[in-house]
């Protein structure tokens, strides 16, 4: 199985893996831009990508750019049957404006298998240890 992957411009890079124990593939911005304060924006990659059939593209921050810059990623899993654009939805939980550049490493994407089993409705489910405990039920808190 590749990742197959279509530049749209010359801007466009391709996603890299950094280290062999990598889970993700980093993704780069094909234009500078500005994320205002406390705002979000969309940040264009330039590329396409051929999921494989039966999985999806899920877009992670990396973390070590969240911590440096408090920018995180949303919005995103990309459909193996989307041929269009990968954007990054960023969101810049800082205080200051966020610049970032072409060739800046702006996010991940992690490729996964995905499970869609038919929809069973039911008048009650099965029972389980921790029933219907929430938030902090397991001590987490």
């Amino acid at each position: 199985m590749n990742l197959v992957v279509k530049k749209l411009s010359d801007k466009a890079y391709l996603p890299t893996i950094q280290t062999s124990g990598s889970a993700g593939y980093d993704l780069y911005a094909s234009a500078a831009g500005v994320i205002k304060a406390n705002d979000r924006g969309l940040v264009s990659t330039d590329i396409s990508l051929q999921i494989p059939k039966n999985h999806c593209g899920l877009i992670w921050p990396r973390s070590g750019f969240s911590v440096k810059n408090g920018v995180e990623t949303g919005a995103g899993v990309i459909d193996s049957d989307y041929a269009g654009e990968v954007k990054i939805l960023l969101h810049n939980h800082g205080n200051a404006d966020f610049e970032y550049s072409v060739g800046m490493r702006v996010a991940q994407i992690l490729i996964m298998p995905v499970a869609t089993p038919p929809v069973l409705e039911v008048n009650e489910l099965s029972p389980t240890k921790r029933g219907n405990g929430g938030f902090g039920s397991t001590g987490a808190y």
